[in-house]
């Protein structure tokens, strides 16, 4: 697989191409691994700049809020330090259009038109392993996300919990997905 743009790794993990008498098939995998502990998972990191141009909101309100939230690093220390013009629930609002390029860009590489360039880099299912391996298509596991993501404080009306990587506060926003099984 290709390096993205960027020169960065795809989504994808590795794909399995189909040969069949109507033709070929490429089936992309993103997979994640953690122990049996753990509830989430790291699956996305990026300066704020670059979730700006993925979520075309240059020099919008939602473009102050995630500069402001990398500078930060967590959601109670933006909420500690936003004036009184702004609030988590206006971000929210800002960001709820949004969700749906966010979750797909998160977890496939899917939007991010200025970095992709090959088929092969845009992740189309989803492979857990924790204690029990699970498969999904990156569609199913966004639908099941959304269902038990909702009571999270720290996610931003998104399925995600929002941070920061170890080390890298003020300089790269990161996304962490939910653990959970097929069955659910």
């Amino acid at each position: 697989i290709k390096l993205l743009n960027s020169g960065g790794s795809s989504k994808t993990d590795f794909f399995v191409i189909l040969e069949t008498h109507k033709g070929n098939f490429v089936e992309t995998f993103s997979a994640k691994i953690t122990n049996e502990k753990k509830k989430r998972v790291s699956c996305h990191e990026y300066d704020y700049t670059r979730f700006v141009d993925v979520l075309d909101c240059k020099n919008t309100k939602l473009e102050t809020y995630l500069k402001l939230f990398q500078e930060y690093g967590g959601v109670r220390k933006l909420e500690e330090n936003l004036d009184e013009s702004k609030s988590l629930d206006e971000f929210q609002q800002l960001l709820s259009p949004k969700k749906g390029i966010l979750n797909e860009w998160a977890l496939s590489g899917k939007h991010d038109f200025n970095n992709t360039f090959n088929e092969t880099q845009i992740s189309k299912n989803l492979i857990i392993k924790q204690d029990t391996l699970t498969c999904m298509t990156v569609e199913d596991y966004i639908k099941q996300a959304e269902i038990i993501s909702h009571s999270n404080s720290s996610n931003l009306g998104t399925i995600f919990t929002w941070t920061y990587p170890s080390g890298g506060i003020g300089r790269k926003i990161q996304l962490k997905m939910p653990i959970f099984t097929q069955d659910m």
